[in-house]
């Protein structure tokens, strides 16, 4: 059953740019605190993403939901009071629920690594079980 459009309420486009501005807050005021603590840092998801592909074709940029910074492991306790972080296990949980295609090779690459094996089976919720053993038993599919 489809959604009325008056149930959705109409579009904004007022609603759709505060959203992005939004977001491009949330990336200023992480920054600004790496910067301040002196702390080395990379942009990466999907706000890299749409850095390089603004460069050449800013009509193709997506927009998204997060803001994802990588950090060297020294440099973790330092700065975590100041960010919410997702522990390994919501991370894998997120990772196993969405389970995209980009989902299942982050799944494997952390397989492949040995950060993940069968012993995180009965860690996970036992809907996702499945999922995660199919990727142990046949990482190639």
């Amino acid at each position: 059953m489809q959604a009325s459009a008056a149930a959705l309420g109409p579009v904004s486009w007022e609603n759709m740019s505060q959203g992005i501005e939004k977001l491009k807050d949330r990336l200023r005021r992480a920054v600004a605190v790496l910067e301040r603590a002196g702390v080395d840092y990379a942009v990466i998801g999907g706000n890299a993403v749409a850095a390089w592909v603004s460069r050449v074709d800013d009509s193709v940029v997506r927009n998204t939901r997060d803001v994802d910074l990588l950090v060297r492991r020294p440099d973790f306790d330092p700065i975590q009071p100041d960010f919410k972080l997702i522990d390994f296990l919501d991370l894998v949980t997120m990772k196993l629920t969405s389970y995209r295609w980009k989902d299942q090779v982050h799944l494997l690459d952390m397989i492949e690594i040995g950060q993940l094996d069968a012993s995180w089976l009965p860690r996970v919720p036992p809907s996702l079980r499945q999922r995660l053993q199919d990727l142990l038993d046949d990482p190639y599919g």
